[in-house]
């Protein structure tokens, strides 16, 4: 996901070991990764969307028990996720 500060969020997926809670952000300009805070729920296969404000919502996937029906907020201030309500 694409942020307003030109940074992209990659967050989640899974590895030979399971699925991921780790996020990174990647900066086109020096092609580097920097470790950001972690998803609360580790999935795979959700969608994530660029809010007004500049937050990101991430929706659904999938986790170790199966389908999700989650979401979580990330804040790229902080640099940290958050489960909503």
């Amino acid at each position: 996901m694409l942020l307003n500060t030109g940074a992209v969020l990659v967050a989640g997926g899974a590895d030979e070991k399971g699925y991921l809670s780790s996020a990174e952000l990647y900066n086109p300009t020096t092609q580097t990764f920097t470790v950001t805070g972690g998803l609360k729920v580790a999935r795979l296969g959700h969608k994530l969307a660029l809010l007004k404000d500049g937050m990101v919502l991430v929706v659904g996937g999938q986790g170790e028990g199966g389908a999700l029906a989650s979401a979580e907020l990330y804040d790229p201030a902080a640099g940290t996720f958050a489960l909503t309500r």
